[in-house]
């Protein structure tokens, strides 16, 4: 079965975020641009946080309960920021996509890395919605007419009475987060201060690049993430494929098992 654009986007959705966030490496580094003003770099370290601030939230809610099929999903969380909102995870990563293109000087222009994004997330949430439809019934239906996909709104949903995950195990989980987000916006708003788009410019002139020094590391940027995102995709599919597989091993050694066992379908039929 051919998969649709958004299974595609929903399985290739880490490949496609990271060309959509590459514009930031190029603002970050590019020789020729003015830095970010102060007061940009504090509104993109705030937005930024706020995205962290809600992922957390997020996470508390949801903790292992997944919300597609790949995942067996069977309980539809509503309470916290779901009962806002139907993906705050999703727009977690936009605010800080968004806040991390204020850091590195963007300005009005990081809207586009996060518009990029958007487009991405809205194909793979079309995606889950229709395997929430399909495992939930009338339950999703009635929370995806109460509560908007991207739209925050005031809670008009009755809560799963699913216990939160306690703090420390979501600080446990996320603790890549925790130690990526604040190292990430010192290395943005310290990056030409440090006086690495000069060592950029020294680099492309030993490379021979044209005069346009910024057009030549955009190229660059563009190649790289190019790459890294079909590496990415490549290794998605066949991972997809292993998992595949042993699910239909797994079928076929229980499918003998139970032909093999005293009480199996021959006893039956006596």
């Amino acid at each position: 079965m051919t998969p649709t654009l958004d299974a595609l986007a929903f399985r290739h959705r880490a490949s496609l975020l990271a060309c959509a966030a590459a514009p930031l490496v190029w603002a970050a580094l590019a020789p020729g641009r003015a830095g970010p003003r102060p007061e940009e770099v504090a509104a993109g370290a705030a937005i930024v946080l706020a995205g962290a601030a809600l992922r957390l939230a997020a996470i508390r809610r949801l903790g292992k309960r997944a919300r597609v099929a790949q995942a067996k999903a069977e309980v539809l969380v509503r309470e916290g920021p779901y009962a806002w909102l139907r993906n705050p995870l999703y727009v977690a990563a936009l605010l800080v996509l968004l806040g991390f293109g204020l850091v590195v000087g963007l300005g009005a222009w990081a809207l586009a890395p996060a518009a990029a994004a958007w487009l991405v997330y809205d194909r793979v949430v079309r995606h889950e919605e229709r395997v929430l439809a399909a495992l939930q019934g009338p339950a999703f239906a009635a929370f995806a007419a109460a509560v908007p996909r991207w739209r925050p709104t005031w809670p008009s949903v009755a809560p799963s009475g699913l216990a939160p995950v306690p703090w420390p195990e979501v600080l446990r989980r996320e603790w890549r987060l925790l130690a990526g987000l604040p190292l990430g916006l010192a290395g943005a708003a310290l990056v030409r201060p440090l006086g690495a788009p000069d060592w950029v410019a020294r680099g492309l002139e030993v490379v021979g690049a044209p005069a346009s020094q910024d057009l030549a590391l955009a190229v660059a940027v563009a190649a790289a993430t190019v790459i890294g995102a079909v590496v990415v995709a490549i290794r998605t599919d066949l991972d997809l494929a292993r998992r595949v597989r042993r699910r239909e091993e797994q079928a076929r050694a229980r499918a003998a098992a139970a032909a093999a066992a005293p009480d199996g379908p021959a006893r039956a039929e006596d």
